[in-house]
């Protein structure tokens, strides 16, 4: 016999309802589901802390999704215009109910799990506040700041402890505990470049108490891999000591240098297991492929990464991001692509063979992407008549942003909507992070993938280049 989706969660919504957080048994499924109202799009995203993206259908207005194995950890299901975060570890099952439309409107959750993700809902809504602040007290003094953060620490293992390890259970709670100190750390962490720059204070230099506070935040523990604020840390404390150190060789060692290496080089300094250390070093090349692209020295970093790696998903991983930017070299057919322009008639990226094709793609809310607009009408003043044609593609979720964000500023060239970043263009360009722009040549073969920006000289050297 064959029961519906709604059917069943139906039933399940009974059980959740009289289900409590401790009441499950090893090796029990796990189930996330729940109801959205007035949903945007027909399906749902869960983003796992295996750095998978599950995609899981409506029907109607509910989803459903089992799972017989689970790695517990957060979660994150992204709908049309909304997301949250939440934990889950086997035998869990957690109810989700929300209006897609309402952004304001509070998540319900219910079910075994849901009162420390109804915790997590607070500490969203506490970090929420205090992010409102954090630029004011950047400025302050270090030690108006370090009091600040020990307040703030404070307050926040309060919250934990109302919640206590008993309801929550010990994994989530000591896991809350550690993020607690690694999201306190990051704020630390910033605050020197933050502070010279927000307070004008160029000449601060963080002193010995400062440093002192960092003393009790270790990365070298694998525990600690299943909490994003662990990732963030890690990555920016790789960052900061690759900086001090390039910041210290003479200009013609810096030429030599690239960050990327130097950051590769720190993995060792700040840990000495190996499952670390192939954690940190899988993510700086998938940050690196994700929103830079390759080059000869990442190409070199990946395959160090082979050789020291064994964990083989990560090196799957990585290996899939290269080929997929292989797709996309200089040389190589461009992917097509078909959209409308403001009066609904759709252009084709092969209509315009025969010309070069720049193209911007964007967004209305992005700020960087308005600041080239004055940049991109230069270009197109200058070339105007020349060999090429100039094309915006927004991947704005919202249409009417997008025609009232033209309107606006009077934009030049083909002006065409792509609808959101699940487009084409963005996910055969690798675009992960805007503005992006692509230069086409004559023959629909891609020149530059990630080509330079119009405010940029080099633009203009490469349509010299080109012959343009």
């Amino acid at each position: 016999m064959k029961y519906s989706i709604s059917l069943i969660l139906a039933a399940m919504a009974i059980v959740l309802a009289i289900g409590c957080d401790n009441d499950k048994a090893e090796g029990e499924s796990t189930f996330i589901s729940g109801e959205i109202m007035n949903p945007a799009k027909k399906y749902v995203l869960l983003d796992t802390p295996d750095d998978e993206r599950d995609t899981i259908r409506l029907e109607g207005n509910q989803f459903m999704q089992k799972y017989d194995k689970l790695s517990p950890g957060y979660y994150r299901l992204i709908t049309g215009n909304r997301s949250t975060g939440f934990y889950l570890e086997q035998g869990d099952s957690i109810y989700l109910k929300f209006d897609e439309t309402d952004e304001e409107a509070d998540i319900v959750i219910s079910g075994r799990g849901a009162e420390r993700n109804r915790y997590l809902q607070q500490r969203a809504a506490d970090e929420m506040a205090v992010s409102k602040v954090m630029r004011a007290l950047y400025k302050k003094d270090e030690d108006v700041f370090l009091k600040a953060m020990d307040s703030l620490e404070g307050a926040r293992l309060e919250s934990l402890d109302k919640v206590g390890s008993t309801a929550a259970g010990e994994r989530f709670y000591e896991l809350e505990k550690a993020r607690i100190k690694f999201d306190i750390g990051l704020k630390t962490l910033r605050y020197p470049e933050y502070h010279r720059y927000l307070a004008q204070d160029t000449a601060y230099q963080p002193s010995k108490e400062f440093m002192e506070s960092f003393n009790d935040i270790t990365v070298n523990d694998t525990a600690w891999l299943a909490i994003p604020e662990f990732e963030r840390y890690a990555m920016e404390l790789l960052q900061k000591n690759a900086m001090e150190e390039y910041q210290g060789m003479s200009k013609q060692e810096q030429d030599a240098t690239d960050l990327v290496a130097l950051e590769f080089e720190e993995v060792d300094e700040v840990a000495d297991k190996k499952a670390v250390r192939e954690f940190l070093m899988y993510h700086i090349l998938q940050k690196q492929l994700k929103y830079y692209g390759p080059g000869e020295v990442v190409d070199s970093l990946i395959d160090k990464f082979r050789e020291r790696c064994q964990r083989g998903k990560y090196i799957s991983r990585i290996g899939e991001m290269r080929e997929n930017w292989r797709r996309i070299e200089p040389g190589n057919k461009a992917p097509g692509f078909r959209y409308p322009d403001m009066e609904g008639e759709e252009h084709a990226l092969e209509d315009f063979r025969g010309k070069y094709v720049y193209i911007d793609v964007w967004a209305s809310w992005c700020g960087p992407c308005r600041r080239q607009i004055p940049h991109l009408e230069e270009l197109i003043n200058d070339y105007s008549g020349k060999n090429i044609v100039f094309m915006s593609v927004s991947v704005d979720e919202n249409k009417q942003a997008w025609e009232d964000m033209v309107q606006e500023k009077d934009m030049k060239g083909y002006q065409l909507y792509a609808g959101g970043w699940e487009a084409k263009i963005a996910r055969k360009f690798m675009i992960n992070s805007i503005p992006r722009f692509i230069l086409i040549d004559p023959a629909g073969k891609i020149v530059d993938s990630n080509a330079p920006r119009p405010s940029s000289d080099e633009i203009r050297q490469l349509f010299k280049e080109k012959g343009i």
